[in-house]
């Protein structure tokens, strides 16, 4: 029984939606701090020059220069912008931007990203095929209450490799028939009956391991 689960339409549009969202506020707030409240705290700085200097005739002076630099002659009571206003723009791109990156190189990944399994085993779009006797067991016991379950195999030189089957990042009929695929395959009853094994199989001191699907 051959199928193949890429990956969800809808999650793949979240990823992409969130990363651009992130990153266009951090662009704002980039604009703010280099440019637009710098250029604001000059104007102000040049406004408290001008009717310190200027005294008797600053309306006409202030007016001729604000309109050569192209600035409102009436400054109103806009607060003025200072140095930690500028900052605080510069940390809020930098928070923005944290949270944009990952959700972008997430997106950039997990296109064309999929998971099947034919008559040999496993196969990843990355080239890599985990024939069905490399497959030493099946940990399920987040599959009912999350749609995750993990295939811990023998990899090259004998490392415990995993690939990771989720039904919320790939689409979830096929990504159900690669469970019930590999089920049948390990000679597995009901998920509820082995999610005491299964967790059990997986113990605290067990070597590091490599995920494909990560």
């Amino acid at each position: 029984m051959a199928a193949k689960a890429s990956m969800r339409t809808g999650y793949v549009a979240r990823l992409i939606i969130i990363g651009l969202m992130f990153l266009i506020f951090g662009m704002f707030f980039l604009y703010d701090a280099m440019i637009r409240y710098p250029q604001k705290q000059f104007m102000h700085e040049e406004y408290l020059r001008f009717q310190k200097e200027y005294k008797e005739d600053f309306g006409s002076r202030w007016s001729e220069y604000a309109l050569e630099k192209g600035w409102p002659v009436v400054i109103g009571n806009e607060k003025p912008k200072t140095d930690m206003d500028i900052t605080t723009q510069y940390i809020f791109f930098v928070i923005c931007m944290a949270i944009a990156v990952p959700f972008l190189i997430a997106y950039i990944r997990s296109r064309g990203k999929w998971i099947a399994t034919d008559e040999k085993g496993i196969s990843t779009n990355r080239g890599v095929t985990v024939f069905w006797d490399q497959i030493e067991s099946l940990d399920r016991s987040r599959w009912k209450s999350k749609g995750i379950a993990v295939v811990h195999y023998a990899g090259d030189g004998g490392v415990n490799s995993r690939v990771t089957l989720d039904d919320w990042k790939y689409e979830t009929e096929p990504i159900r028939q690669i469970v019930t695929e590999i089920e049948q395959h390990l000679g597995l009853s009901d998920p509820a009956e082995q999610s005491d094994s299964d967790e059990s199989s997986v113990s605290s001191d067990e070597p590091q391991t490599s995920d494909i699907s990560a």
